[in-house]
């Protein structure tokens, strides 16, 4: 069953066009890698998946429904996007930074549900192994421990597809291996789209 698709999706940034007539058919619990070189529109067409761009033609679909039918609240419950080059606010604890990722539950800045917050919170930091590192300030985590507590952070949305935009990217092998085996057991276990 498709869960995320893509039909004649085009962008142009002004008059240059970037993608072209792309047709994208993502099966509930796939996991698919995107390859190409540098400038080829990969981080575009992600973009454009998450609705964070407007195609210039063409749509996105999520289970069927254009994503631009769908409000942000709950388009950022069912999908989740981590992007290249992700910052943490200043002085930002992993705890603090996971539980952002809690913001598509809350109405009026409160949680709807506080105990099931701190559960999905928990297990994200369980899953990505950042428990230890949850009183910690984001800036002095190493690359590859960072990059974990980011990935907590989208995981603690529990969305039913999760869009990564180059996550072992400037990473040690080890790192690399880390978040790969993460990311695998994410969508073996839990049955995530990625």
């Amino acid at each position: 069953m498709t869960i995320l698709s893509a039909e004649h999706l085009s962008y142009a940034a002004g008059r240059v066009p970037i993608l072209e007539d792309v047709a994208l058919d993502v099966a509930r619990g796939q996991r698919l890698a995107i390859i190409g070189p540098n400038g080829a529109g990969k981080s575009t067409l992600l973009r454009l998946l998450a609705g964070l761009a407007r195609p210039s033609g063409g749509a996105v679909q999520l289970e069927g429904c254009d994503i631009r039918r769908i409000g942000r609240q709950a388009l950022a419950r069912r999908l989740a996007v981590l992007p290249q080059g992700v910052e943490a606010p200043a002085d930002t604890t992993v705890r603090r930074l996971v539980g952002y990722g809690r913001f598509p539950y809350r109405s009026h800045l409160r949680a709807e549900d506080p105990v099931k917050d701190r559960e999905a919170v928990d297990w994200a930091m369980q899953v990505t192994h950042v428990e230890a590192l949850q009183d910690r300030q984001v800036q002095s985590l190493s690359g590859g421990e960072r990059q974990r507590a980011f990935l907590a952070m989208v995981l603690a949305q529990q969305p039913e597809v999760l869009l990564l935009d180059e996550p072992t990217t400037y990473l040690d092998m080890a790192h690399q291996l880390e978040v790969m085996q993460i990311i695998t057991a994410v969508n073996r276990q839990y049955g995530v789209t990625i």
